[in-house]
């Protein structure tokens, strides 16, 4: 019995570590189980109030204007030179308020301006997508290593963002190219309440050098939520390079055929 553990245990690695994973937030404790935050007191999880008026994160503290802000990152770290990985939510309110959704090397960072930082004028590695009020509204997707300026690519919302609340589809997909390059697209929707995506409002692609998130083998997911109401369905996937890959899965068939060998000679 102890070998079919082990075997079961290898799988359950490459399942928790580079598997899609969902968040509904409909079942209580997922967002205290699997997030954290350096701000408290602001996002609750609700058992009304998102896609369909099931669960949800209320994120109607948090204000634009005025502030406070919140950052969250997924607890669950990935290396950031993954083949590719792939993250996406949906917002529901202005999206002219920066709601972001990216990767970070840090696991709780604090805010500075508006980034992940350490709440004075240091700044963390991003790589992230965003939508804004600027030129009546815009998406964006950005790179920042940890010196120097940050990069971006801005795409114009045709007709600008509407100002009233709406709900939106925010996804972000970044390949790892090699020496430090990624490949890193983003896109926003409109979406309706029940979740069905709907129009290409936005999308930009470009290829960034971000040797802080390449060489980090602890990279984490980020949201973060400055004004709207609520966040639901937020979604990750990374995959790892096939080399990994393969040597994940065949250590997991070494084991199984030692098992066999044992349970042959018993």
């Amino acid at each position: 019995m102890k070998s079919v553990v082990a075997v079961l245990g290898i799988f359950a690695v490459v399942g928790a570590s580079y598997g899609a994973v969902l968040f509904d937030f409909n079942t209580p404790g997922q967002l205290t189980g699997n997030f954290s935050s350096a701000q408290s007191g602001l996002t609750i999880q609700s058992g009304t109030g998102g896609l369909n008026n099931s669960g949800c994160l209320d994120i109607s503290a948090t204000d634009y204007e005025n502030g406070p802000w919140q950052i969250f990152t997924l607890n669950t770290p990935f290396s950031g030179n993954l083949d590719t990985w792939q993250v996406s939510f949906y917002y529901k309110g202005n999206a002219n308020n920066n709601p972001t959704l990216g990767v970070t090397t840090e696991p709780v960072p604090l805010l500075t301006d508006g980034q992940p930082g350490n709440g004075g004028s240091v700044y963390y590695p991003i790589i992230n997508v965003t939508s804004g009020g600027a030129n009546g509204g815009e998406m964006g997707i950005s790179s920042y290593s940890g010196s120097g300026e940050s990069e971006w690519k801005v795409s114009p919302v045709a007709g600008g963002l509407p100002t009233t609340t709406n709900w939106y589809f925010y996804e972000l997909t970044v390949s790892y190219l090699g020496s430090n390059n990624f490949s890193v697209t983003g896109t926003l929707n409109s979406a309706s309440s029940d979740g069905t995506v709907g129009s290409l409002l936005a999308s930009a692609s470009q290829t960034f050098n971000n040797p802080a998130i390449a060489g980090d083998s602890t990279a984490y997911i980020y949201f973060q939520v400055s004004g709207g109401v609520a966040i639901d369905n937020l979604s990750t996937t990374a995959v790892p390079e096939p080399t990994t890959l393969g040597l994940l899965a065949g250590g997991g068939l070494l084991v199984f055929a030692a098992y066999r060998r044992r349970m042959a000679r018993a």
